[in-house]
């Protein structure tokens, strides 16, 4: 059974220069526990920067940086933690990880296939990755007010799966692992073009 845990608030802005994805949660009191802004060049979907609060009262902060196939992230997991930083080469066409859910609705679907792209992984030693998608067929999801035909895209390395559609609104729907070792469901219940 499911059991609501929160709400999420999600934009994407898109042109030319840049892709930029700004997703808000708030816990089920309504307070804001993390702020997330993703931007990628528009054309190549290369890392430019991720910029995430998080935390009590949104004290923790993680930045990551791409310039010139290099990847450069800082860490302030709270106010009483000196800041750690990384840095790593990253292999040329590299594309930003943190929006696969982007990337999953813009990929060439077609049932029963795998899609692999050039990644990176980011945490104590970045370094460039394979990123997997495995096509999983079509399944229909029920939204408010109607049902939509989604192709399921599973991400093996992190196991986030995302059912996605070729139209607006594209991404439906997102599972992912919790913490806890449970599994989170994010669902989408309203939407605006």
């Amino acid at each position: 059974s499911l059991v609501k845990a929160g709400q999420w608030t999600d934009s994407v802005e898109v042109n030319e220069e840049r892709i930029l994805r700004t997703v808000t949660r708030k816990n089920l009191g309504g307070e804001v526990d993390m702020v997330r802004a993703v931007a990628a060049h528009g054309r190549s979907l290369a890392p430019l920067y991720l910029t995430q609060r998080f935390g009590e009262d949104l004290t923790g902060v993680y930045h990551s940086q791409g310039q010139d196939d290099q990847l450069t992230q800082v860490l302030i997991a709270d106010n009483k933690t000196p800041a750690r930083i990384m840095s790593a080469q990253l292999p040329p066409d590299v594309v930003e990880v943190n929006l696969q859910g982007i990337m999953a609705a813009a990929l060439p679907l077609g049932a029963q296939q795998q899609i692999t792209v050039a990644g990176y992984s980011g945490g104590e030693t970045p370094a460039g990755a394979a990123l997997l998608f495995d096509v999983q067929g079509r399944e229909t999801i029920a939204l408010t007010g109607r049902t939509v035909s989604a192709w399921k895209v599973h991400q093996p390395q992190s196991n986030w799966t995302y059912w996605v559609s070729k139209e607006f609104p594209y991404l439906l729907k997102v599972s992912h692992p919790s913490p806890d070792g449970g599994t989170l469901v994010s669902l989408l219940v309203r939407y605006r073009d």
